[in-house]
């Protein structure tokens, strides 16, 4: 029955993903495929910096990309689209045999599966390519705990191992995983009917993985610290209140709003309030579940939440009610609804009711991520409707504009995109040289929007020529921020000027209705102006 009912819920989950592998790159999406088509070294991720971003160390994530870009190509979507379709369905699979290795009983592990399979917290997060970081650090970490599971009941040196490899890959995948492994090795220290010796094991090891991992991204990134800021209190304080006001409207935006979605709603909240309220007031007495268990599951929802809110408060602004905004704030809740399913899971074994209440959930939530399939599809008619036209409309100008150009620096300025893809101006010239059909000339090529380009992305050996843009600052000094070069690739930050003209052997191009019309002789001459603006929006 476990297995017939897992197998059925994961071809639901699919059904409500699959409309979103008919979408197509978004922001960041480019950046990691212009990368992976740049990078003639990938593998030297693992030693040096690589991202984009001086704070990110996530190697396991950047070789992800490469391999699948290289495997599958760079303008298909659907195969980008369809490896997190495929990582969701397995950390659904591994909640599913988690918590049923932890309660020892069937019912309570499917409703925790289905509770992170379709809550629309962790299916919109699945949505975006690029949420790929914390879908592979979730399953090294679901990968982890099943692991040192069987080590401490079984005492096999293979899984004692398996555990600080699985920790390792997810610290390698994204810096959730630092506090998330962290708690986890306290959880297994606790007091339980397992040989003290085990314990201890296992949580030196893990000690000792997180430790070496922690130090290495230390060592290797320029800033690894630059999230969290010098006041990392306040904005622990500011984040943890956005997440939590954020969260109804993110499940708001991710469903239809239907009647029946609303029901399924309130009957799963009850069900999981009264598995909580017996489990307090009347536990099952045969139940492995004890306390210690629920605390430590708790605590591990704390650690996975405290990670992600220094970025809840900047990014809040983005769940404006759009697709975009609801899909890419996603990501906040991911590895967060997994342990809340994982608790919820523990709540229902240690109570009454059982099965009576973990059916409400597999119901409810079977509801809820039929009607977030709606998201999938909105997903998909608004980014081929809004963004593929700009998108592949600015690779072919470049294309064309590069394969002009000859001694001259390759400078192409496209003007009336912010209205239409705000996100177009921060990743222009990625996002061109991604989409693009002539790589070896465009790379050479800097492409910028009337609003802050930001990021400019070229082959080491043949670095992007000065012509003169306005620096970053890196911190409140001023201090310039520094190019980044990894791999044979290179990393560019700069802004606007404040006028345009002074762009040398610059071609411009305005957006009109579904093209772009060069405007080249209107601005040089000033019958047309441009208002730039720096960084921010």
């Amino acid at each position: 029955m476990f297995r017939t009912v897992l197998l059925l819920l994961l071809a639901i989950t699919a059904w409500a993903y699959w409309p979103a592998t008919a979408a197509d790159f978004v922001i960041d999406d480019y950046v990691f495929i212009a990368q992976s088509l740049m990078v003639d070294r990938p593998w030297v991720a693992i030693w040096t910096h690589h991202f984009y971003e001086p704070t990110y160390f996530r190697p396991l994530g950047a070789l992800s990309w490469w391999i699948a870009t290289h495997f599958f190509g760079s303008d298909n979507y659907a195969a980008h689209s369809a490896i997190n379709l495929i990582i969701h369905l397995a950390n659904v699979a591994l909640v599913a045999y988690l918590a049923r290795g932890l309660t020892q009983r069937v019912a309570p592990a499917l409703a925790a599966a289905t509770l992170f399979a379709l809550l629309p917290t962790a299916l919109a997060a699945a949505l975006w390519p690029s949420n790929r970081f914390d879908l592979l650090a979730t399953f090294f970490l679901l990968c982890a705990t099943l692991c040192s599971l069987r080590f401490l009941r079984e005492g096999r040196p293979g899984m004692w191992i398996a555990a600080a490899a699985a920790t390792l890959g997810a610290c390698w995948s994204k810096e959730l995983a630092f506090p998330i492994a962290t708690a986890m090795a306290f959880a297994f220290l606790t007091p339980q009917p397992i040989a003290w010796q085990r314990r201890l094991a296992l949580f030196a090891l893990m000690g000792f993985t997180i430790t070496f991992a922690f130090v290495w991204r230390h060592w290797l990134l320029p800033a690894p610290y630059a999230v969290a800021g010098i006041e990392w209190l306040p904005s622990l304080w500011r984040g943890a209140n956005a997440w939590v006001q954020s969260a109804p409207a993110l499940l708001t935006h991710a469903t239809q709003h239907s009647g029946l979605s609303t029901v399924a709603a309130v009957l799963a909240l009850v069900a999981i309030a009264w598995s909580a309220l017996t489990a307090f007031l009347v536990p099952r007495k045969q139940s492995v579940v004890d306390w210690r268990m629920i605390i430590c599951a708790a605590l591990v929802i704390v650690a996975s939440a405290c990670v992600q809110w220094p970025l809840a408060a900047p990014f809040s602004q983005m769940l404006d009610g759009g697709v975009l905004g609801t899909v890419t704030y996603a990501r906040f809740y991911y590895a967060p609804t997994a342990t809340l399913a994982i608790l919820v899971a523990l709540l229902l074994a240690k109570g009454r009711l059982v099965r009576s209440l973990a059916t409400t959930i597999v119901i409810g939530m079977t509801v809820i991520g039929m009607d977030t399939r709606s998201l999938a599809i909105s997903f998909a008619q608004w980014v081929k409707a809004e963004i593929t036209p700009m998108s592949r409309a600015a690779a072919k100008i470049v294309d064309g504009v590069s394969a002009e150009s000859q001694a001259a620096p390759c400078v192409v300025v496209l003007l009336g995109t912010q209205s239409k893809h705000p996100w177009f101006r921060m990743f222009s010239d990625v996002t061109a040289k991604a989409l693009s059909q002539r790589l070896a000339s465009s790379a050479n090529c800097h492409v910028l929007t009337e609003s802050t380009p930001w990021l400019f992305i070229s082959r080491e050996n043949s670095a992007l020529p000065d012509i003169r843009l306005k620096a970053i600052a890196n911190d409140t000094r001023g201090t310039p921020k520094p190019d980044y070069a990894w791999g044979g690739v290179r990393y560019r930050y700069r802004t606007m000027p404040e006028d345009v003209r002074y762009l040398k052997n610059a071609r411009f191009f305005a957006w009109q209705g579904d093209r772009f019309t060069e405007v080249t002789n209107e601005i040089v001459s000033g019958a047309r102006s441009v208002k730039t603006h720096g960084w921010g929006f």
